[in-house]
């Protein structure tokens, strides 16, 4: 969605923001965001990402398309966390290049809010909990197409009764970590 505001020289400009929402399940909410987020553009994004929290309970901002991250847009965000908080909803950031990821460190939110690389990563977190979590499994998947994604792989296993399985590919990469020479070895 693309929004005209006025300009004080009386012209009309469109602010580069677009904002897509998408909600792949009941319960989250991804929106996806492209352009520059800056003073113009920053209460399109309030009023979008604003008008979610009574829908969802996880709320998924990408920001991998942003193009350009202002303060007006840094303060925006640390407000929209503060209200989605109050809300009772989490809200969850995505973002894996400079632009995003320099201005939110250097301005503190990445000690406030959980930056990660990807919304499909952030997805299949919520959808591997969610499963792991429930004593009984959900109903099982319908087949999948052969041109489905990685994700939708990922959320067809975590829905079908596979959480187990992914949570244990987790553990195991995470024991491959290489320790530190001097670090305790824990088994």
């Amino acid at each position: 969605m693309t929004q005209s505001i006025e300009w004080p020289a009386g012209s009309t400009r469109a602010v580069p923001l677009d904002v897509r929402l998408h909600a792949p399940v009941p319960d989250v909410v991804v929106v996806r965001i492209a352009g520059a987020l800056d003073g113009p553009s920053a209460p399109l994004l309030a009023e979008r990402v604003g008008q979610q929290f009574c829908r969802a309970r996880h709320i998924v901002v990408d920001l991998g398309g942003v193009t350009f991250l202002g303060a007006c847009g840094l303060r925006t965000l640390r407000a929209l966390f503060g209200r989605a908080s109050a809300a009772g909803v989490r809200l969850h950031l995505a973002a894996d290049h400079r632009t995003v990821c320099r201005p939110l460190r250097l301005a503190g939110l990445d000690q406030l809010m959980v930056l990660s690389p990807s919304a499909d990563l952030v997805l299949a977190r919520l959808l591997c909990r969610r499963g792991a979590g429930s004593g009984a499994r959900p109903p099982a998947a319908q087949p999948r197409p052969r041109t489905s994604t990685q994700l939708e792989t990922v959320i067809a296993e975590a829905m079908s009764g596979h959480a187990d399985r992914l949570v244990g590919h987790a553990v195991r990469a995470a024991r491959r970590v290489p320790v530190p020479l001097g670090a305790p070895r824990g088994r």
